[in-house]
């Protein structure tokens, strides 16, 4: 879901419908259109993307994409990244599709790091310069503008 949602922002998509936002309660294995929602049931609401499509939407309407941004330096090919600069702040999203997790230091702009978790939804905060492991599993990072200079301080390099 996250990767989906940022890869039609970065090209400049304004709108979103989903087709189902829930499935059926009694699903059969042989109907695809059981499976499309982004939760399993209204009587066992279990996400199975909702989390991860809440996130974008409250993050990503209203920004503006930046393919140059973040300065990458000696990063894997396979390492995927969008930077989004909105009235108040930013996001950065990034996956790598190697086969094994990259590990690499940020340094990113602003105040109020955090990380979300696009399956749980939860969020914990994380300093301007850091260390992560990048995987499959995309990186939703948001911070509040300081007015500093933005996307200009935004680095991703390898350790």
């Amino acid at each position: 879901m996250v990767k989906t949602v940022t890869l039609l922002a970065a090209r400049g998509a304004q709108k979103l419908l989903w087709y189902q936002l829930f499935d059926p309660h009694k699903r059969h294995r042989g109907d695809s259109e059981d499976f499309f929602g982004l939760a399993r049931s209204r009587r066992e609401y279990r996400s199975k993307g909702a989390e991860a499509f809440r996130l974008c939407a409250a993050f990503l309407p209203g920004t503006t994409y930046y393919a140059q941004y973040p300065l990458r330096e000696n990063t894997p090919n396979s390492l995927r990244s969008f930077y989004f600069e909105g009235t108040g702040g930013g996001v950065l999203i990034l996956w790598n599709e190697g086969l094994a997790a990259a590990r690499v230091r940020l340094s990113l702009p602003g105040t109020g790091h955090l990380r979300h978790d696009p399956v749980s939804g939860a969020a914990a905060a994380l300093p301007a310069e850091t260390g992560v492991n990048v995987g499959t599993m995309p990186l939703v990072i948001t911070w509040r503008d300081d007015a500093s200079g933005g996307a200009r301080e935004a680095r991703i390099r390898t350790p």
